[in-house]
């Protein structure tokens, strides 16, 4: 393009011409116009270094203002006669005297900027209409050209536009590749069944789903799935009744329900050869944009061996309570005749020693030992009336059927009756207790409120020495009423505290300081029971070395 200018310029006889495009930049925040700039894209000059290319002035600071304005040719043979021309900055700055310039006109009429040749002398252009016209046919040539380059240009980033665009979609294609790997991977290591469904019916099943429901590898859509699920299996629910196809947890979730948490079904499956497997089946719906359900997600677990498990579990459990139940009425039947006789044998022994008080003292002597070995064997049978009774109360707890007979009681007196009967039975032990002036009222059953301070108390008895006194504090705390048996045993470490209120628990690093070691461990485990069914708590503070605190409150009664 230099050397088409360079030569032009020699037959125009010019001192300078040069090609200029019209840049547009988008507006500014000052005054919201767009902003135009004249920039030189070829020029040749002789004895002057202005214009040069690549220069840039504002465009309405220019003769090509007026060309781009118009559309049209502008021709100025003496600036200085111009009003207008004469103070233009470029006038000055590129010192021009005289101007021949030509619009350069894309073929679709936009316009591209100019081709213009100036001298620093005023020239009579009017009188030379070959110089007009021939930068004319230049201007169309140079327009012609530059079309063709750009169009090659475009054509060219296009290119490079649609290369970089496969190569992107050639990485995008890998790495959804390598993302579907993984995650392929991912669904074939997981330990339960995974089933993945859209609308359309594609179906996505994992190795273990493919075990689980015996789903042939080439079983693509969920119509196939489901045809061949109907030709080869039998479905069950958990209670042993066929479930209907409208009713398999894949269509559920099809339609929109969620089965999760207590949701989640388990059925019997039975395949072609007979062999039945118990699964847990959980699903959730796939929604589109429009909340709209497009799919589901089925997630299988085998729970086969585990069901059967947790089946004969609960069989030994309602055997084991049965066994109790019968073995603690068979126990106890005995047991209260053989009490009652040993009574009747105490009160006939009392009378026979009152008739017989002035007979002689070995008589005497002998009547009373008998009375010892009845009183012993009477103790016996209270220590085994209560074991009785607490395999009683236990089966009762497991089995959900322990009656409370609940009415407005108070809680004062039930403690004070209780107290008052450790103290004849552990005769000379001194029991300490403390009560409020006020009565405090519980809702409650007094026999088994009575059981829970027993047992307190004849804990405390039992592991605390015979010298060491226990002390019983009946108190109110706001809206609930408190009961604390405290004693000057061994105390507990974190651990037992932890500990002693579960079933069959006894500590080993304790011994028993009076009383009798016989025990099965459940007296703490029934006492919380019962207070927690009256809507209480229980606890302790202990101390090791210092003694224990054993406490449980019950809300008071409201009427």
């Amino acid at each position: 393009m230099d050397a088409t200018l360079e030569v032009l310029r020699r037959f125009l006889d010019c001192q300078t011409l040069f090609i200029s495009r019209v840049e547009i930049t988008p507006s500014n925040e000052i005054d919201g116009a767009n902003q135009h700039t004249l920039k030189i894209m070829g020029v040749r000059n002789q004895g002057t270094s202005q214009p040069a290319r690549g220069g840039e002035r504002a465009l309405d600071e220019t003769y090509c203002h007026t060309i781009w304005q118009t559309h049209q040719p502008l021709i100025v043979e003496d600036s200085t006669r111009s009003p207008f021309y004469q103070k233009l900055l470029t006038t000055k700055d590129y010192n021009i005297g005289s101007y021949i310039g030509v619009p350069l006109i894309y073929s679709d009429g936009r316009i591209y900027g100019t081709l213009c040749s100036q001298d620093s002398r005023p020239r009579p252009l009017m009188q030379q209409p070959e110089k007009l016209e021939l930068m004319q046919i230049m201007a169309r040539f140079l327009i012609s050209h530059i079309e063709r380059e750009e169009l090659t240009t475009q054509l060219r980033e296009a290119e490079c536009a649609q290369a970089e665009l496969a190569r992107k979609e050639r990485e995008a294609h890998m790495e959804a590749d390598r993302h579907l790997r993984e995650l392929n991977a991912i669904l074939d290591a997981m330990g339960d069944g995974m089933l993945v469904s859209n609308r359309d019916g594609q179906l996505r099943v994992n190795e273990v789903a493919r075990q689980i429901l015996s789903v042939i590898p080439d079983c693509k859509t969920l119509e196939e799935f489901l045809a061949r699920q109907q030709e080869r299996t039998v479905v069950w629910d958990e209670n042993t009744q066929p479930v209907l196809s409208e009713q398999l947890p894949i269509v559920r979730v099809l339609n929109g329900e969620h089965l999760v948490g207590e949701k989640m079904v388990m059925v019997q499956r039975e395949n072609a050869q007979g062999v039945k497997r118990f699964l847990s089946v959980s699903g959730m719906p796939i929604y589109d944009e429009q909340e709209h359900v497009n799919g589901c997600v089925l997630i299988f677990r085998d729970i086969h061996e585990r069901y059967l498990l947790q089946r004969q579990t609960q069989e030994l459990n309602t055997r084991f309570n049965e066994f109790l139940s019968i073995a603690s009425h068979e126990l106890k039947g005995p047991l209260t005749a053989f009490k009652g006789n040993i009574q009747l044998a105490q009160r006939a022994l009392r009378r026979l020693m009152s008739q017989h008080q002035q007979e002689h003292d070995t008589s005497i002597n002998l009547l009373e030992k008998i009375q010892r070995y009845l009183e012993r064997a009477e103790h016996q049978v209270r220590l085994q009336t209560r074991l009785t009774s607490d395999m009683l109360d236990v089966s009762r707890i497991r089995a959900g059927t322990l009656a409370l007979y609940m009415q407005r009681c108070d809680l004062k007196q039930v403690v004070k009756e209780i107290v008052e009967d450790q103290r004849q039975v552990a005769e000379g032990r001194r029991i300490d207790l403390e009560l409020p002036t006020a009565d405090i009222f519980v809702h409650g059953d007094a026999e088994r409120l009575g059981q829970v301070v027993n047992n307190y108390l004849t804990n405390a008895c039992k592991y605390s020495a015979s010298d060491k006194s226990i002390k019983v504090t009946v108190i109110t705390e706001g809206m609930e009423g408190r009961v604390i048996v405290s004693d000057q045993g061994p105390g507990l470490t974190l651990d037992e505290q932890t500990r002693v209120w579960e079933r069959f628990y006894r500590s080993k690093d304790i011994s028993i300081m009076s009383g009798n070691s016989i025990g099965l461990g459940l007296g703490l485990h029934i006492c919380k029971t019962i207070v927690e069914q009256h809507g209480g708590s229980v606890g302790l503070q202990s101390t090791v070395g210092q003694g224990s605190h054993f406490w449980f409150t019950l809300p008071l009664s409201k009427t």
